[in-house]
């Protein structure tokens, strides 16, 4: 059976990190449009494959604001 961790940024759900059959790291696998960049990555550990989804979401949300109109 996999094991599976949940992914979240500042209470927000993005996704789920989902070992890989024979320790063979971390798979990300993305649940909002904004980490998406990020879904499918692995990485060797569950901290690494973290660091990946979170950087994803936050760049995302930063581009969303800088593109934002105002009024």
């Amino acid at each position: 059976m996999q094991d599976s961790k949940i992914v979240e940024v500042d209470g927000i759900f993005i996704g789920a990190a989902v070992m890989l059959p024979e320790a063979k790291g971390w798979r990300f696998v993305s649940a909002d449009i904004r980490a998406s960049q990020a879904d499918g990555c692995t990485a060797p550990t569950l901290a690494d494959a973290q660091v990946l989804a979170k950087r994803a979401f936050l760049i995302s949300r930063c581009r969303d604001a800088a593109t934002a109109r105002v009024g």
